[in-house]
């Protein structure tokens, strides 16, 4: 106890020591900070105040500046704002003021400064107060001089120049003001500080000279402790030392009654009983010595034993642990490193039962009930088991106790390889299996052709049993049906190539024919053949469903008239007795007129069911040797074969067009639907299926052209149609030669005059033809299905262009591709764009799309799955052609585009119709109010530009600014601005 108490007691001095000196540092320091904070936190509220009047200051003049340009502008608007902002921010230098007196007042109480300096510091401040309240009356007064005079009087602008030289010369005597009252406040800050620096100098000093006290108390504690502690600790250390070295002599003499001499006298008595316990241990370690001999040489003859087994055999100690090994387990269980002697048998190998109901318990069930005495012995077991190579093979096991002394001492088990065995049965089982759940029929016969078995699908199919047809010559597959010849040949082939297959017509048990595909294959042994196997199936459904399909394959599936094929078919032939007979065939191609928005307006099952009626109806006025077909969507096609006269066919055509003057109705509503019909006649208009089909649908497209419900073909439009394949020709070889250009026109900002983007517009210019305008072209890219790689090589074009700009430093421009309606669709465009960005090297966010209304309104869901697609990506959609489709508002709200794109036939009007002045102002509203941007196309007058940008149109795009240029052309255009045209 004597030992404990010194040094707790040592340790509370220098605790105590320790804690005065943190304490008084602490307290000292502490008081030197607030007292400095709050004498510098006031005069940095001189300085932020000060910045925040020089801000103030500077804003009324230049808004007052800027106020003055907007008159001289007439801009009324931009002028009032400015003298607003002047007027807010000479209120804000009046709120200002007061704030920094209330600000330094607080701040000085808080600091203990006295009655007399702060009375001097407020006073200082309420003089700056007078020149700023000055300020503040002269520049309202300047502003009631700038609303009230006119600035085309030369008096008035006389007068207001004097007294805004005057104000001037104000504000600067001001701002000197405050600059020095800046300077001042900088000083004392300074001067702060450098008297905080001095007081820390001062405390620092105390605080070293606390330090060396401590230090000096701290060594006579520690040479106190020595002195009494560890000089007998190591007296005792030494004498341990001694005993650990097996040195039981006497140790050092501990006179004294302290804790270090009762614990000596202990070590003394402690080595005396070792020294006899020594004497002991020796006589046993000889005799433990002839014991462990005797053990070995029966260990060695139990081993040679285990290692001449053929079985494999390890042995298992009381906790799990291999204790032994065999060879032949080894090499059974591929343990080439000793992987299992001497580890848990759990962590290497597991033994899955396979005997039924001990497959339902976890591995090694069975050795580890022998393993914890639930059972003596287990039964010899068929086992899944991983070797540590990681193979999986079958083992044939058994687990037995082993007994020392009446205790367990552990388990033995004899393992042996069953995967051979195991294996074959396996196959033995899965050949049965699938030989009874078989689909097909299975019969096997003997060398003499007489059954011997049959699987059950066999008694499914022909209704026969096995007890039935058993030692019984198959004649039920093998019928009469067929010639004695085809038998023969059947059997010739089928020993001379060992297999037969083929179509044969079978029996049932009730004397029902069905065909059958029927395989034979022949089973030799030492090439004598010992079975026939003979598989069928019944086929009679697969030949009822291919006389469906063929005959679905020349239908229509919602009319049930004759399809494309058909047709094709049907006029071929009758082209063909026509010709040998010299007589007319006519051709009557029909579409549907505005069927698309029957669909949109009523559903696509609505349509469907009208696409009937109309087939029903026009079926009615055939004759039976015309034929009507429909060749796809609302396009039908008539053929009037014995036209000899034109009033047969005029009658004819008469008839198909009352059928549009009936009463249609879905859902008991009234639809109205007409129709366009081009004709063509055989050998007069075409002496051949594919002239006279195309002279019959040009003449439906100048049906339609012209809003006639008729059009005869006559031989003007053979020039037409040969400018047509000429045009085609010369397209096919424009885009396989590269012979489109694209040029580009700017999108404007109405405000500032720079260019923000470029729509993308595909020309041609033909060596023979000329210039061929986009309008003609276009519509036969996508007749002829150039329009896809036309489309793909147009967005490849215009992403490597807007590449080479942003490389130039125009990060941000954006270029806009049109898209076709098939291109929309196309499951290539995804592909396409991505690979135009990669390649590039752009953002997706400088590349647009724009698409119109009518590609949306095909199919609207699938339309927006896309157009999220990429916007999701960061590509922008536009709405190109805006107010010429559908326009439908429960539409546009859900589709996630950008930008409105207001057609040019709107914007040609705005200066000469009132009505489209108002549509377009709606639709910007409309547009901003939907989160929208809106481009103006087809700006070509400075009145268009200003009423635009009067109703903030975001974007302009027209002749007014430039025309569509080359990509070389639109790199300059770049480099200027159009702000002189604004």
């Amino acid at each position: 106890m004597k030992l404990k108490s010194r040094l707790i007691h040592s340790y509370m001095l220098v605790a105590l020591l320790a804690s005065a000196t943190g304490v008084v540092s602490y307290f000292y320091l502490l008081q030197v900070k607030i007292n400095t904070q709050a004498l510098f936190n006031i005069e940095l509220v001189d300085i932020e105040n000060i910045h925040s009047i020089r801000f103030l200051l500077q804003k009324a003049k230049s808004n007052i500046r800027e106020a003055q340009v907007q008159r001289n502008r007439d801009n009324l608007q931009a002028e009032k704002y400015a003298i607003g902002e002047v007027r807010y921010a000479l209120s804000q230098l009046h709120f200002v003021h007061q704030a920094w007196l209330q600000n330094v007042k607080q701040g000085m109480i808080e600091g203990g400064v006295t009655d007399e300096e702060m009375s001097t510091k407020l006073a200082t401040l309420v003089q700056l107060g007078e020149p700023i309240w000055q300020f503040i009356n002269n520049s309202f007064s300047l502003l009631s001089l700038l609303e009230s005079a006119d600035p085309y009087q030369m008096d008035a602008v006389q007068e207001f120049n004097g007294v805004y030289a005057g104000w001037l010369e104000q504000s600067k005597t001001l701002q000197q003001l405050l600059d020095t009252k800046k300077g001042i406040a900088e000083q004392k800050v300074n001067a702060s500080l450098d008297n905080f620096y001095s007081s820390l100098d001062k405390a620092q000093g105390i605080y070293l000279g606390v330090l060396c006290s401590f230090l000096v108390v701290s060594l006579a504690v520690a040479y106190f402790v020595t002195r009494s502690i560890t000089y007998p600790l190591s007296r005792v250390s030494k004498y341990a030392e001694k005993l650990a070295n097996s040195d039981f002599g006497r140790g050092p003499n501990f006179s004294s009654e302290d804790e270090f001499s009762r614990l000596g006298h202990t070590l003394e008595l402690l080595a005396d009983e070792v020294k006899q316990q020594k004497s002991l241990m020796v006589t046993e370690i000889e005799q433990r010595k002839i014991s462990e001999a005797d053990v070995r040489h029966l260990c060695e003859f139990n081993q040679t034993l285990l290692n001449s087994v053929a079985d494999g055999i390890f042995g298992i100690g009381p906790d799990g642990y291999v204790r032994f090994i065999n060879p032949s387990a080894q090499l059974l269980l591929e343990d080439k490193s000793n992987q299992l002697l001497g580890n848990p048998y759990n962590e290497h190998l597991s033994f899955i039962d396979m005997d039924g109901h001990a497959s339902h318990l976890k591995a090694n069930s069975l050795i580890d009930d022998v393993l914890y005495n639930k059972s003596i012995s287990s039964k010899r077991s068929i086992a899944k088991l991983d070797t540590l190579s990681g193979r999986v093979i079958y083992v044939e096991y058994q687990a037995t106790a082993l007994q020392q002394d009446n205790h367990s001492a552990g388990v033995v088990v004899v393992l042996r390889d069953y995967s051979l065995k195991f294996d074959y049965e396996q196959e033995l089982r899965l050949t049965a299996q699938v030989f009874d759940t078989l689909s097909e029929a299975i019969i096997v016969t003997d060398s003499k052709n007489r059954c011997i078995k049959v699987n059950p699908a066999f008694t499914i199919i022909t209704g026969f049993t096995e007890g039935d047809v058993i030692l019984q010559e198959p004649n039920f597959i093998f019928t009469d049906h067929h010639t004695h010849l085809f038998y023969k040949t059947l059997w010739h082939n089928l020993y001379a190539e060992g297999e037969w297959q083929g179509e044969i017509w079978s029996k049932r048990e009730n004397g029902e024919m069905f065909p059958a595909w029927v395989k034979i294959s022949v089973i030799k042994h030492n090439a004598a053949i010992t079975h026939h196997v003979i598989t069928f199936f019944d086929i009679s459904e697969q030949k009822e469903a291919q006389k469906q399909v063929k005959f679905l394959s020349m239908r229509d599936l919602l009319t049930g008239i004759p399809n494309r094929s058909l047709f094709q078919s049907r006029l071929k032939n009758r082209i063909l007795s026509a010709e040998k007979s010299q007589q007319h065939v006519a051709l009557i191609v029909l579409d549907l007129n505005n069927f698309k928005e029957i669909n949109n307006q009523y559903g696509l099952v609505a349509g469907d069911s009208l696409l009937k009626d109309i087939a029903a109806a026009l079926g009615q006025v055939l004759s039976p040797q015309d034929t009507l077909a429909r060749l796809g969507g609302d396009e039908f096609a008539l053929v009037v074969p014995n036209i000899d006269q034109m009033n047969a066919l005029e009658d004819k055509v008469a008839q198909i067009l009352d059928v549009f003057k009936q009463r249609l109705t879905w859902a008991e509503e009234a639809v109205n639907l007409s129709a366009s019909l081009g004709i063509a006649v055989y050998p007069r208009d075409g002496d051949s299926l594919e002239s006279l089909n195309s002279a019959a649908h040009f003449a439906l497209q100048q049906a339609k052209m012209l809003g006639e419900p008729v059009s005869y073909f006559h031989q003007d439009m053979n020039l037409a149609i040969e400018h047509k394949k000429q045009l085609t020709k010369a397209l096919n070889l424009a885009v396989a030669q590269n012979q489109l250009k694209l040029f580009y026109q700017a999108k404007v900002l109405p405000s500032t005059g720079s260019i923000v983007g470029f729509e993308a517009l595909i020309r041609w210019q033909h060596e023979e033809l000329g210039f061929i305008s986009p309008a003609e072209f276009i519509p036969l890219a996508e007749e002829t299905g150039l329009i896809e790689p036309l489309g793909e090589w147009i967005i490849l074009e215009a992403a490597r262009q807007v590449g080479e700009w942003v490389k130039l430093g125009h990060t941000e421009l954006k270029v806009a591709v049109n898209l076709s309606s098939k291109q929309f669709i196309s499951a290539r465009l995804a592909q396409v764009i991505a690979e135009s960005i990669e390649n590039s090297g752009i953002k997706p966010s400088n590349l647009e799309l724009e698409i119109t209304e009518s590609m949306l309104m095909e199919n609207v869901e699938s339309a927006i799955q896309v157009m999220e697609q990429f916007s999701r990506q960061g590509i922008s959609i536009s709405l190109d052609d805006f107010g010429t489709g559908y326009s439908s508002l429960s539409y546009l709200k859900r589709f996630p585009i950008h930008t409105l794109k207001i057609d040019r036939s709107f914007v040609a009007q705005l200066s000469s119709d009132n009505d489209d002045a108002k549509i377009v102002a709606t639709i910007i509203t409309m547009a901003h109010t939907l989160g929208l941007e809106v481009v103006a196309e087809g700006v070509e007058t400075k009145e268009q530009m200003r009423f635009l940008q009067g109703h903030q149109c975001d974007q302009l795009q027209g002749y007014y600014f430039s025309r569509p240029v080359s990509a070389l052309e639109a790199t300059e255009l770049l480099n200027r601005n159009f702000l002189a045209l604004i």
